[in-house]
């Protein structure tokens, strides 16, 4: 039997506008992500977390302004509710270390992004809202 997701209200967070615009596309065609919102570094998502209270949030790492560390450990202070999961080129485990300390639920290195990111968005909050995943 195969069960149903319910729909994740995702904001995109990449300095790259490029990148940040194939993401919108990759995860528009999936029925099951809405994005609600784009931002180009962590103040702007702060801001856009507040106003548009997502489920999820895919926030670079390396970013200016504030970067995704910064950014995730302030949502996540903020409002534990929301879910991040952090999108970087690196694989280091120091990255990697820094990002869960920070409160991310799941991370993905920018190649795997095509296959990896709609599952990552559902496993970061498996029963939505509120249900973060350990």
């Amino acid at each position: 039997m195969v069960r149903e997701r319910q729909v994740r209200r995702v904001l995109l967070v990449d300095d790259d506008m490029l990148f940040l615009e194939a993401l919108g596309v990759l995860l528009g065609a999936d029925p099951t992500i809405e994005v609600v919102g784009r931002a180009t570094h962590g103040l702007d998502a702060l801001r856009l977390v507040e106003e548009l209270r997502p489920d999820v949030v895919t926030m670079d790492i390396d970013m200016p302004v504030m970067d995704g560390v910064a950014a995730t450990r302030a949502i996540m202070e903020r409002y534990p509710e929301t879910c991040v999961v952090t999108i970087t080129s690196s694989t280091s485990p120091e990255h990697i270390a820094a990002v869960r300390a920070a409160g991310a639920s799941g991370h993905i290195v920018k190649e795997h992004v095509p296959d990896e990111l709609p599952d990552a968005i559902h496993a970061a909050c498996p029963r939505g809202r509120g249900a973060r995943a350990a």
